[in-house]
């Protein structure tokens, strides 16, 4: 005698349909863009938040770079004046020398001073004539 089938509500072709849904379904899971449909879809509000909050912290980071541009321009302003003070400043205080060439010289030991004092009396003729405990 044949066994009697049990009498379910799922065929065997309802089993079949349900097992190719669900491997077609999983499939689907791994596509990273239906993954992102499904995630917008289910979650429009919180996706919404984020990119309001994402947009706030762009627009506060787009400021503050524009600040700090502001201020770079500023600070490059101050160093090329500060620059070309320091240039005549240095300029005028090499003002007051006197630079002397063409005198050979002797050897160690040697009175600089003494040196210039006797060419400025000899080939310039100063009058009266200069000397060393008058100049230190």
């Amino acid at each position: 005698m044949p066994k009697a089938r049990k009498s379910s509500s799922v065929t065997d072709s309802n089993v079949c349909d349900t097992d190719v849904m669900l491997l077609r379904f999983l499939e689907l899971l791994s596509d990273d863009q239906v993954v992102r449909k499904l995630k917008s879809a289910l979650y429009p509000q919180a996706l919404s938040d984020k990119l309001d909050t994402l947009t706030q912290t762009i627009a506060g980071l787009t400021s503050q770079l524009e600040g700090k541009e502001c201020r770079i321009t500023v600070l490059e302003e101050q160093v090329e004046l500060l620059q070309s003070e320091c240039d005549n400043l240095e300029q005028y205080s090499r003002r007051c020398n006197l630079r002397i060439h063409g005198i050979p010289e002797t050897g160690d030991g040697e009175d600089t001073n003494l040196k210039v004092l006797e060419l400025v009396n000899a080939k310039m003729a100063v009058t009266p004539p200069q000397s060393l405990k008058r100049t230190l």
